[in-house]
């Protein structure tokens, strides 16, 4: 990382710059601000330039309109580039990821002319299938992405983190949950002279300092997901250098997804039958566990598995094959033996939640061009890349994704999708410089 104030990163920077100032504006100003600014935020996702996608992270924070509005002009912007992404053999991927706008354009003209739905309402609810478009958009830029950009992006993914963790902040960065995966496998690289060859001294000191903070403030927000998403991460990147190909395939391939539903039903079935005593598990650290096997059982099958149960009774119940007009509530029985009715918070399964908002076969057409779009993330692991921060980065998708898919809905939310997908298509797209 130089210093240098170069042509690009006064680019990168003073646009980085203008979206710190307007998070505050987007929260206090309210949508008239945020219709006068989207101009420049077209403007930012259109240009295909990937200078401007550090500052794009930014403007995602606050959710609602403008990241619903980025979402929606990575759709158009990838509908007209079509011959763009073909020539990175996409052409089944992103005929199978337009599949469901078919379906979804009759929906919008129910919700417009009898339901009365707003255009932000009705963007709104498609954002789980929005957040697919920002892999394209990745894909397109990535040819332009160099190792000034991958450091920016980890610089802006420390400050919105520092940001987060100051006194009377109202920011939430949902973003914290790719970031302190991402930090903790740039830490291990530190530890294991291996994977630190190639990597900044700079980006090096910002990682100590990250999980410098982690330790100071060990009570705020360390949970299960993030110690899950960073294990597996640094798995995979294990088993990319000790040439561990049997087991990394199972994680870079299709044949995840077989391996999801496999877990997934699992943890249904043997959810039914846990009997563990209720505790407040979620008040819990790392730090402070008193027994790591039970606390990961309670989570696989008193936390998510009765949800995950609840959920899919009842959409076999009401026979949920294709969208409804709106996301339907659902019960299911905690861990105490309480029913639960008219729940309306998501199923912390993104295949299940998938299904839940859109229906068993669009929401099934959408979880699967998810894995396949996080899965091409791996293509870099079967060729001889020698970009650590590539293969850093596709690990942390890869980790993100996996989890984030398995036990959250989290990677396709509107606050986050950008972030993940955005990085998973740049990640696709430069595994073609070794071809």
């Amino acid at each position: 990382m130089t210093f240098d104030i170069s042509k690009d990163s006064l680019v990168i920077w003073s646009n980085v710059a203008i979206a710190l100032l307007f998070v505050p504006a987007y929260m206090y100003l309210g949508e008239t601000f945020k219709y006068f600014v989207s101009p420049y935020i077209i403007y930012m996702v259109w240009s295909k330039d990937p200078r401007y996608f550090p500052a794009l992270i930014i403007h995602i924070i606050p959710g609602s309109t403008i990241s619903s509005l980025i979402l929606l002009t990575c759709l158009i912007m990838v509908i007209s580039k079509m011959g763009s992404v073909y020539q990175y053999r996409l052409r089944g991927l992103f005929l199978l990821a337009i599949l469901p706008a078919l379906i979804f354009i009759g929906q919008i003209f129910i919700k417009i002319f009898y339901l009365n739905n707003t255009f932000i309402e009705i963007v709104s609810s498609l954002s789980f299938y929005l957040g697919l478009f920002p892999f394209f958009y990745g894909v397109i830029v990535s040819k332009k992405v160099n190792n000034q950009i991958w450091e920016s992006i980890l610089i802006v993914l420390f400050l919105l983190t520092i940001m987060m963790f100051l006194p009377n902040t109202q920011i939430k960065f949902r973003g914290y949950w790719f970031s302190f995966p991402l930090f903790v496998v740039i830490f291990v690289s530190i530890i294991n002279g291996q994977f630190r060859n190639g990597l900044n001294n700079s980006i090096l000191l910002i990682s100590l300092l990250f999980i410098l903070l982690i330790i100071i403030l060990k009570e705020i927000e360390l949970k299960f997901t993030l110690i899950f998403s960073a294990t597996v991460s640094i798995t995979i990147l294990f088993f990319y250098y000790f040439r561990i190909k049997i087991l990394l395939s199972w994680l870079t391939k299709l044949r995840l997804i077989v391996l999801g539903i496999l877990v997934t039903i699992l943890i249904i079935i043997s959810s039914s039958s846990y009997n563990g005593k209720y505790r407040n598990y979620e008040e819990l650290s790392l730090f402070d566990m008193e027994s790591p096997l039970e606390y990961f059982i309670y989570k696989a099958l008193g936390d998510r598995g009765v949800l995950w149960r609840g959920g899919w009774d009842f959409m076999v119940q009401e026979k949920l094959i294709w969208p409804p007009n709106e996301v339907p509530d659902y019960s299911f029985v905690n861990s105490s033996g309480v029913n639960i009715e008219g729940v309306n918070f998501g199923m912390h399964n993104l295949g299940l939640e998938l299904m839940r908002n859109y229906g068993f076969v669009v929401g099934g057409i959408i979880i699967l061009v998810y894995v396949l779009m996080i899965t091409r993330s791996g293509r870099v692991f079967s060729l001889n890349y020698q970009n650590v921060y590539v293969l850093i980065f596709a690990a942390t998708v890869l980790g993100t994704g996996i989890v984030g898919g398995l036990v959250g809905q989290f990677p396709l939310m509107s606050t986050f999708s950008f972030l993940l997908m955005g990085i998973a298509g740049m990640i696709y797209g430069k595994s073609f410089d070794s071809d």
